[in-house]
C-alpha cells in the first residue's frame, strides 16, 4: 500500500506545482494574452469533481483531462470576442459554427434562434477593432457562406437551413392543381392571320397575370381590344347568307387557370406569338388566341363634300330644276316636292330622295353653278380604325423674319407650311344590328384675300360629331357658314385714279358672298368578299375587270 501511495502523492504534488506555476505566469501577464483562466477553473473543478471510490492514479488522470478540456472551452467563450466601448474584435479559428453563433449572439440587439444547423468548423477574424453594429452583418455573411439562411424578424434573428428552390420543370403530366410536380416547359410559335401580335399579347398578359390566374373579370370581355375583336368576327359564309352571331368565350377558357409560369412575346415582323409554357397551359392560351384572331369587319364610306351659295339664285334655280319626286315607304307612296325658301330645307328634302337621287341632284346643281363639289372621296376603313383624308395643298407662311447685321444686307426667314384644303377624319364602329357609329371630324381651310403680317388670312370651318347611321343610309353635316367680301373696281384709266375726283371717272362694285358647307356620308358594311365586289365594281372604269 505504501509503495503504491508514494508515487500517487508525488504525482499530486507535481500537478499542484504545475497549476501554481500557471497561476504565477497569469499574474505576471504571460497567460493573460489569450484570456485563459485555467488555474482557478481547474482547481475548483478538481475539488468539486473528485470522484469517489477511485484509486489515486485514476483520480489524477481524470483531473488532468478536466484541466485540458476547460482551457480551450474557456478560450472560445471569452477570448474570441473582445468589446472595448463601441468597437469589437473577433477571432475564431477552426471553431464550431454553433459556438460562434452563440458567442456573437451575446452582443446582438436581438436573440438568435438556431434551427437544424449541422456541425461545421469555421474561421472568422477581424483585422482590427470594428464598429459593434457590424456584428450583425459579420454573422450574416458567415452564416450565408455555409448555405444557411439568416433572417431578421421583429423580435429575433433566425438561423436555419436554406429553403429549396421551387422546381421550374418536371416530368410531363405532373403539373396542374393537385398534380405531383410541374409540367415540362416548352416553346410554341402561333402565327396570327388577322389580329396584330402586339395587341393579342397585351390582352393575354392582362388576362393571365401573376401566377397564371385570371384577373377576376369574366371571360375575354375584360379589355377594350377583346370587345372590338369579338365584334369583328366574320366566319366564311356563302353569298347572301346572314352572318352568325358573334361567338361567346367558351366556358373552358373562362374557368381555366394556368398551372405554371407563362411567357408571351409578340414578334411583329412575322406577326406571331412566342409562347413559353407547359403543354396544358398552351392549350388554354391557344384557345383564347383563336377567339381573338378573327377577321375584322370593314366599312366603305362614301363622302360628298359640297359648298353651296346662300342667295336667291340658288333657291329659285334649285326649286325649278328638281321636279316633284315620289318615295316608296313600303305601305304606299308619298309625293315630295323639293322646293323651299332656305338652303337648309332644300338639303333636308334631298335626303328623302335616297342616296342615288341625292348624288344625281347635287351633280346636276353643280353643272348649273348653284353648288360646288369640293371633294368626292371614298374611304375603306376597318372596324374601330381611324381613317384620314386630306384634299388640298400646303401653303408657305413666313413665321419669323429678321435682318442680320452682316457686311452684305441679308434677311433671315423661317417658313412654315400649313395644310390648306379639306381634311376629314372618320372612325367607324360596327355593331351586330347593322348600324355604324361614326366619329367624324371635318375641317375646311381656305386662304382669303385679307392679308395680315404679310401673310394671307386662313378661313377655317370645322365640325366634329358622333352619329349612329344604318348600313347604306346617308347622313348630312351642314351649317358651316362662310362669308367673303369682294370689291371690283373699273373706270377710265389714269383718270379714275386721281384723288377726290377719280370716282367721277370710275365705279366700284362691292359683293358679299355667303356659302355653307355640307358633308354627305354613306357607310356600307362589307361583311363578305361578295359585298366588297358589289360595292366596288360599279366604280371601276368600263372595260376593267377585277
Amino acid at each position: 500500500m505504501a509503495g503504491r501511495g508514494g508515487p500517487a502523492r508525488r504525482t499530486r504534488r507535481r500537478c499542484r506545482e504545475r497549476a501554481q506555476g500557471q497561476a504565477d505566469r497569469r499574474d505576471a501577464g504571460d497567460g493573460g494574452r489569450d484570456g485563459y483562466h485555467v488555474g482557478a477553473a481547474s482547481e475548483g473543478a478538481m475539488e468539486k469533481l473528485k470522484p469517489v471510490g477511485l484509486s489515486d492514479g485514476r483520480t489524477v488522470g481524470l483531473w488532468l483531462a478536466l484541466v485540458a478540456l476547460a482551457a480551450p472551452l474557456q478560450a472560445q467563450d471569452t477570448a474570441a470576442v473582445r468589446i472595448a466601448n463601441d468597437s469589437v474584435t473577433v477571432r475564431f479559428v477552426e471553431t464550431d459554427l454553433r459556438a460562434v453563433i452563440q458567442a456573437l449572439g451575446r452582443y446582438l440587439p436581438k436573440p438568435v434562434l438556431v434551427g437544424n444547423v449541422q456541425p461545421v468548423r469555421v474561421s472568422l477574424e477581424t483585422p482590427g477593432p470594428v464598429d459593434r453594429k457590424t456584428l450583425v452583418s459579420l454573422l450574416k455573411g458567415l452564416v450565408e457562406s455555409q448555405s444557411l439562411d439568416f433572417t431578421e424578424d421583429s423580435s429575433f434573428f433566425r438561423v436555419g437551413p436554406r429553403a429549396p428552390d421551387r422546381p421550374t420543370a418536371g416530368p410531363p403530366g405532373g403539373g396542374g392543381p393537385g398534380g405531383q410536380g410541374t409540367a415540362a416547359v416548352q416553346l410554341f410559335v402561333v402565327r396570327l392571320k388577322h389580329a396584330r401580335a402586339s395587341d393579342v399579347a397585351a390582352t393575354l398578359n392582362q388576362l393571365f397575370g401573376a401566377g397564371g390566374e385570371f384577373s377576376g373579370r369574366a371571360g375575354l370581355s375584360t379589355g377594350t381590344l377583346s370587345d372590338e375583336l369579338r365584334r369583328n368576327q366574320v366566319p366564311p359564309q356563302p353569298t347572301g347568307a346572314q352572318p352568325p352571331p358573334s361567338p361567346s368565350v367558351s366556358p373552358t377558357v373562362r374557368r381555366s387557370a394556368l398551372s405554371g409560369p407563362v411567357i408571351i412575346v409578340p414578334d411583329e415582323l412575322t406577326n406571331s406569338l412566342l409562347i413559353r409554357a407547359a403543354k396544358d397551359d398552351y392549350d388554354v392560351l391557344v384557345q383564347a388566341v383563336g377567339e381573338l384572331d378573327i377577321r375584322p369587319l370593314q366599312v366603305l364610306i362614301e363622302v360628298l363634300i359640297v359648298e353651296a351659295r346662300r342667295d336667291r339664285t340658288f333657291s329659285i334655280g334649285s326649286s325649278l330644276f328638281v321636279p316633284p319626286q315620289r318615295v316608296d315607304h313600303g305601305d304606299g307612296t308619298a309625293s315630295v316636292n323639293v322646293t323651299g325658301g332656305s338652303l337648309g330645307d332644300f338639303v333636308l328634302k334631298l335626303l328623302s330622295l335616297g342616296h342615288a337621287d341625292v348624288d344625281a341632284t347635287i351633280t346636276a346643281a353643280e353643272s348649273r353653278g348653284d353648288v360646288k363639289i369640293l371633294s368626292r372621296p371614298v374611304l375603306l376603313a376597318s372596324n374601330n380604325t381611324e381613317a384620314r383624308l386630306l384634299v388640298g395643298s400646303q401653303r408657305p407662311f413666313v413665321q419669323v423674319s429678321r435682318s442680320l447685321p452682316t457686311e452684305t444686307p441679308t434677311r433671315d426667314q423661317v417658313v412654315q407650311y400649313r395644310d390648306v384644303g379639306t381634311r376629314l377624319t372618320v372612325r367607324p364602329t360596327i355593331n351586330q344590328d347593322g348600324y355604324v357609329s361614326l366619329l367624324i371630324q371635318q375641317e375646311v381651310n381656305q386662304a382669303t384675300s385679307e392679308v395680315a403680317f404679310d401673310a394671307p388670312v386662313i378661313s377655317t370651318r370645322e365640325a366634329a360629331t358622333q352619329v349612329l347611321v344604318k348600313d347604306g343610309q346617308t347622313i348630312v353635316i351642314g351649317g358651316l357658314k362662310d362669308e367673303q367680301r369682294d370689291v371690283t373696281q373699273g373706270g377710265v384709266p389714269i383718270l379714275s385714279g386721281i384723288p377726290l375726283i377719280g370716282g367721277l371717272f370710275g365705279s366700284a362694285r362691292r359683293q358679299k358672298t355667303q356659302t355653307e358647307l355640307y358633308l354627305f356620308l354613306t357607310p356600307r358594311i362589307l361583311k363578305t368578299d361578295a359585298d366588297a365586289d358589289s360595292v366596288t365594281a360599279p366604280r371601276l372604269p368600263k372595260g376593267v375587270e377585277r
